[in-house]
């Protein structure tokens, strides 16, 4: 079967792009013939390399959202639209050429792949990877025409309930839930915690303000005044996309005194190795459409402090095989995390039964066998 899997960003930092190139080698394992198209050149193209894995470009203008501050508009995205034509003609005659059975767009911020799909009468998987507004915080450019074209695909895959719940309400189409999927190896730690040592706790992600690195470190100085310093180190990582932002945490580092035991890493190609070392990952975003930090965390059974909202209470189940604090609330996180440090026993046991549901649940083999069936069932 011929598989077209169109992502919506050529850049390799995104959840989105590393599941695409994970699901993208897993289904080709599996005997599915895969092309993955690109909207732009970009560095992605390194690791379909690395995993030779097919790939085209065809270029395509981002004019299907837009963002709900003013920090990044989208300039003209209704000519871009226009312009967009020419990309969709070129992907009907990809899509001929190589006799595509089913094209899969690889989340909800992008088109095009889609339009030409349709045009061409062959099947449409759209897996649903945000929520938009309220993780991303974009919307779409005209919301009738979006949901129109979504309306139009043959199915969706929700990456956790919580997404299949926010776009139940706006289309009309079968939507399945399958969580993304996860190479167990690249990830899976053996370990215990050092007995009433000091603790590394880790935030890692994209610097904005909706993966809340602000909150944890307001909620990590409230601690060290409630408590002390002494039982915990800090490491913080991920791409700085906000400035501004980043230069907001770096001030209240200095105001509280932080610098003695919170390190920031830049950015990391090796999460495993860096797990390695960390026993507790916090997990403060606003909203998770499924949480693959969560997920990875969890393989390398470290223990999980996650914000009781969006996909992450379908991961963590307090107390359990992690621990929930209630979202924006300082003192909530403040309490578990004490507990964290103050029973460290209980919080390894968590974090044992975090990494069985993980191995279970949220590897790339369990990913690769449902989404093969849904196309299975499209083109027997």
């Amino acid at each position: 079967m011929n598989i077209l899997l169109a992502a919506t960003g050529s850049e390799s930092f995104s959840g989105a792009a590393k599941c695409l190139v994970e699901l993208a080698k897993g289904l080709r394992n599996n005997g599915y013939k895969i092309l993955v198209l690109l909207p732009d050149k970009g560095d992605i193209e390194n690791l379909l390399k690395s995993e030779n894995i097919d790939y085209c470009v065809i270029k395509q203008h981002q004019a299907w959202y837009v963002y709900l501050d003013d920090a990044h508009p989208n300039r003209y995205p209704r000519i871009k639209q226009i312009v967009n034509r020419k990309a969709v003609i070129a992907i009907k005659k990809l899509i001929r050429t190589n006799h595509i059975d089913i094209v899969h767009e690889n989340a909800s911020t992008a088109y095009a792949a889609a339009v030409a799909a349709e045009e061409c009468h062959i099947p449409v998987v759209w897996h649903l990877r945000e929520f938009l507004e309220e993780d991303l915080g974009i919307t779409f450019f005209d919301q009738k025409y979006s949901e129109k074209i979504m309306n139009r695909a043959t199915v969706a895959i929700a990456i956790s309930q919580a997404v299949k719940d926010k776009w139940s309400q706006q289309l009309n189409i079968p939507i399945q839930v399958i969580h993304d999927g996860l190479p167990v190896e690249n990830y899976f730690v053996e370990r215990n915690f050092k007995p009433d040592g000091r603790l590394n706790i880790l935030i890692y992600g994209r610097i904005v303000p909706q993966k809340g690195q602000l909150f944890f470190f307001q909620a990590l100085a409230k601690y060290v005044k409630l408590y002390t310093s002494e039982k915990i180190h800090c490491c913080w990582a991920g791409m700085i996309e906000d400035q501004d932002y980043y230069d907001s945490i770096i001030a209240l580092q200095h105001e509280h005194g932080m610098d003695e035991y919170c390190d920031y890493l830049g950015e990391v190609s090796d999460v495993k190795k860096v797990l390695q070392n960390t026993d507790i990952v916090a997990v403060c975003s606003e909203m998770e459409g499924f949480g693959r930090v969560t997920a990875e965390s969890m393989l390398a059974g470290t223990v999980v402090l996650g914000a009781g909202t969006g996909a992450t209470t379908e991961l963590i189940q307090d107390g359990e095989n992690g621990f929930l604090y209630k979202s924006h609330d300082i003192d909530s996180f403040v309490i578990k995390l004490h507990q964290i440090v103050e029973n460290q026993e209980n919080a390894l046991k968590a974090a044992k039964l975090g990494q069985i549901k993980a191995r279970q649940e949220y590897s790339l083999e369990h990913d690769v066998k449902q989404v093969g069936g849904v196309y299975e069932r499209l083109v027997p």
